[in-house]
């Protein structure tokens, strides 16, 4: 696949958080009303720290990406939305929904967008 790639050629990854190195999951819990990443911890409940029993804290999505092809891949450093093309324009789909009283879907174009910060540059390690 890495000769698949043209010279000078990036991914883009618009995936949120995928541009975060050093990721640890947490949980919330509503009686301390802090976040939980211990795996022994009491809270809510046990869902997104099931995902720090190993390699903790998660490297970069992009990162690894980035060494396993051998480019330049950019990933989003915030949360994402969706958002719907409609004309000319990029609009959220709750925006969309309250215009037109249903969710988007196909074949409408459809694309996530960061909902802060920008794209990382991630270059290869090895």
């Amino acid at each position: 696949m890495r000769a698949k790639f043209a010279a000078g050629a990036f991914m883009k990854l618009w995936g949120c958080n995928s541009g975060v190195s050093g990721w640890v999951y947490t949980n919330f819990d509503s009686t301390s009303r802090t976040l939980v990443s211990d795996q022994n911890a009491d809270a809510d409940y046990y869902y997104w720290r099931a995902l720090n029993t190993r390699n903790v804290p998660k490297p970069s999505i992009a990162q690894a990406l980035a060494d396993y092809f051998g480019i330049t891949v950019y990933g989003a450093g915030s949360g994402s939305h969706i958002e719907v093309q409609r004309g000319n324009q990029w609009i959220t789909s709750n925006k969309y929904k309250k215009e037109t009283g249903r969710w988007p879907g196909a074949p409408q174009t459809l694309r996530l967008h960061p909902d802060r910060g920008t794209y990382n540059p991630f270059k290869p390690t090895t």
